[in-house]
């Protein structure tokens, strides 16, 4: 129960289930470093008896704007800039940049701000 409290205390927007065995905790967080430091307390605070079973949310960032910007040179190809809406979607804007001949290595940020559902 107290484990239960600690993890009420550090996330006040969740629900929280405790059992003789874990605790469950779903919660939304304020930004991916945020998540990533809540899921590591918990985990390090976590008393050995218990089980604890998370589901922290993390917003995607607001792009804007949302941009593609493919650059190909005699010298090489490169993405100056990259935005994504899914995972999915950087997958295969990466795959059409190395089909078009992308040499150097390459990032594409995902997040909200796609101005369609065809962007990829």
């Amino acid at each position: 129960m107290t484990f239960g409290v600690l993890a009420l205390s550090m996330l006040p927007h969740a629900r929280i289930l405790v059992y003789d065995d874990r605790v469950e905790v779903k919660a939304v967080s304020e930004s991916i470093q945020e998540h990533a430091a809540l899921e590591a307390t918990l985990n390090r605070e976590r008393p050995d008896n218990v089980r604890i079973i998370m589901d922290i949310s993390a917003p995607r960032p607001v792009i804007t704007p949302f941009t593609l910007l493919f650059v190909r040179t005699p010298e090489g190809a490169w993405l100056e800039t990259c935005s994504a809406d899914t995972e999915a979607s950087r997958r295969l804007i990466l795959r059409a940049a190395q089909d078009a001949g992308l040499t150097e290595p390459a990032e594409c940020k995902i997040g909200i701000g796609a101005p369609g559902p065809q962007w990829a």
